[in-house]
């Protein structure tokens, strides 16, 4: 009889076992979970062929009506560990992408990779400071060196400290840099390498988180609201320029979703201010509800799918009915 070789031993093959049967690792893994076989089956029907997982494992087929176009693909995310990234992060591990979370906090970033553990093992996290051009650079470095590839980048790195300001005359130059720093040229930053990737694959596809703030203009902003609206201008320019080699760009702008940045908004109120001002957020947009960071997650994934293949240079706005222009 063969013997094992050590991955197949790590994986739990059996010494009678072969490399497709699905079943046997199924039961040696003590996966029962949805998640968890979405990620084994769009691992085997990539490498083994669909026809070979039906026939051996008809029991778990109601698992394989997952959108599997993600499989063997790479998707780095800036501000992964939590809200809107985070939901990202998880979304497109179900689908079988291999994620790289990316973050400032060493231990934020942690506890966000176990949560996408629990989904799919093919994940990491760096640690990584997106207004730094070389901690970028280290950044996409990294994700290739482990994955060999990067097929997908959601720019979505954001800080809650700076997105508004006092008025204008009264603030210091200083917090008009750290707004762009953060908010623009991390993402020109965090486009400059990850395009120098996608330019020899021939393939990419990248989308860079805004913000309602760049549509709808309100006072103590006004920094904040210029940074994001040079995303959706340089998302476009962008798109123009790699058009062609294969590489698609595009904006996201949300409206009001249940992420920690809403959250800082409630801290320090009492119990009736906060249900005023969670009314407030409610009844400004026309579904009267604040959104689920699972369904930001859906575009985002939609945007780097197949399905949006003919998208790109636009800016996409999902705010529950507020700005209809």
């Amino acid at each position: 009889m063969r013997q094992l070789t050590p991955h197949e031993r790590r994986r739990g093959y059996s010494p009678g076992s072969t490399r497709h049967d699905l079943p046997s690792l199924v039961r040696a893994n003590g996966w029962s979970g949805a998640k968890p076989l979405r990620w084994l089956c769009n691992r085997y029907i990539a490498k083994n062929g669909l026809e070979v997982v039906e026939e051996q494992a008809p029991k778990i087929k109601e698992f394989l009506d997952v959108d599997m176009k993600f499989t063997e693909k790479v998707a780095l995310i800036t501000g992964g560990t939590s809200g809107i990234g985070l939901a990202v992060a998880k979304n497109m591990a179900e689908k079988g992408a291999k994620i790289v979370l990316a973050s400032r906090s060493e231990e934020k970033g942690h506890k966000a990779l176990k949560e996408v553990h629990a989904i799919s093992p093919d994940a990491i996290f760096i640690e990584t400071d997106v207004t730094q051009s070389n901690r970028v650079e280290h950044m996409v470095k990294e994700t290739v060196k482990t994955f060999g590839r990067l097929d997908f980048a959601f720019n979505n790195a954001a800080n809650i400290e700076v997105t508004a300001s006092p008025s204008t005359h009264e603030s210091p130059e200083e917090s008009y840099d750290k707004l762009m720093d953060v908010c623009l040229k991390s993402v020109w930053l965090c486009m400059k390498y990850e395009l120098a990737v996608m330019v020899n694959q021939k393939s990419g596809g990248i989308v860079n988180t805004s913000s309602m703030d760049a549509l709808i203009c309100s006072a103590g902003t006004a920094v904040y609201a210029a940074a994001k609206s040079g995303v959706i201008v340089l998302s476009k320019s962008i798109a123009q320029e790699y058009g062609r080699d294969g590489i698609r760009v595009n904006s996201f702008c949300p409206g009001a979703f249940m992420t920690p940045m809403l959250a800082s908004h409630f801290e320090g109120l009492s119990p009736e201010e906060k249900k005023a001002l969670e009314n407030k957020y409610k009844d400004f947009n026309a579904l009267g509800r604040i959104g689920d960071t699972r369904e930001a997650a859906s575009i985002v994934a939609w945007l780097f799918s197949e399905d949006s293949s003919y998208v790109t240079g636009q800016n996409i706005i999902a705010d529950g009915g507020i700005c209809f222009a």
